[in-house]
């Protein structure tokens, strides 16, 4: 249920930041879907005490990505990959919006490392136009200038061995 609401989703978001088609998402629960949890569990104790760590249940979920018959990460570069994994990002933020009416706030950690400008441009403007906070970090100092509209109000901070500093001046408007 929720795959089928978030892929229209996905797909626009997609649509601006990647271009490739043919993308397909599965979801696999974390256990045999044909037994219960509760027996699969009993069944697994001697061996989940035996590795300190419950072997399955919802922990294990896990979304499976296809482009085509293939599997994502054999046919996208890692610069696709992390463009796909901020689409997804951003495609749940927005359902969560559309469904309750909340305001999402988005950390994104480097987004610089492995995106050129231009792809750092296209994620920036997708998130301009969703119109939310936003946190974000990078190694460089002027890594995420470009690509934001003139209009954005934007704060730059330094953190070095644990202080937080202003560096002077707000960048855009507000």
């Amino acid at each position: 249920m929720y795959l089928r609401r978030l892929m229209p989703v996905l797909e626009k978001v997609m649509s601006r930041l990647l271009e490739v088609t043919g993308l397909s998402i599965t979801y696999s629960r974390g256990w045999d879907e044909s037994l219960p949890l509760l027996d699969l569990l009993r069944e697994s104790l001697d061996r989940d005490l035996r590795y300190g760590a419950t072997q399955i249940g919802p922990h294990r979920a896990d979304l499976q990505f296809r482009i085509g018959k293939l599997r994502a990460e054999d046919y996208l570069s890692r610069g696709q990959q992390k463009l796909l994994v901020i689409a997804l990002k951003l495609a749940q933020g927005q359902l969560l919006v559309e469904l309750t009416g909340s305001k999402v706030i988005y950390l994104i950690d480097d987004l610089p490392s492995e995106l050129d400008e231009r792809n750092r441009t296209r994620v920036c403007q997708v998130l301009e136009d969703m119109n939310s906070q936003l946190f974000m970090t990078c190694v460089g100092e002027f890594d995420l200038d470009a690509g934001w509209s003139a209009g954005i109000s934007r704060r730059k901070f330094h953190v070095e061995h644990g202080k937080i500093n202003a560096l002077s001046g707000t960048y855009g408007t507000a």
